[in-house]
């Protein structure tokens, strides 16, 4: 069972960008069950097919705190071909 919470309850950084809007809730779904917090930015703009730029952008949100666990599961889900590893990553741990 997934926990309760509002987004006030910590801090959210972009962690992964991608284009592939099917691949969101593939992401969504494992970064839940493992009890991490995130969230699916479509940056597209509707009417609009694009891809280039931030246009067409599909970006995962996470809570900070959970970062690197994030990150790994989605590495994980690239390594087993459960989505495509055409994304990046954007936060960096410092």
């Amino acid at each position: 069972m997934s926990r309760k919470y509002k987004t006030e309850d910590f801090e959210l950084v972009d962690l992964y960008v991608f284009y592939q809007p099917l691949e969101a809730n593939f992401i969504h779904e494992v970064l839940s069950e493992n009890d991490i917090a995130s969230f699916v930015r479509d940056m597209g703009v509707p009417g609009f097919p694009m891809n280039v730029g931030s246009h067409g952008q599909v970006r995962i949100v996470v809570e900070l705190d959970r970062v690197e666990d994030a990150a790994a599961l989605i590495q994980q889900a690239i390594e087993d071909g459960a989505i495509t590893g055409e994304g990046q990553f954007l936060h960096q741990e410092e």
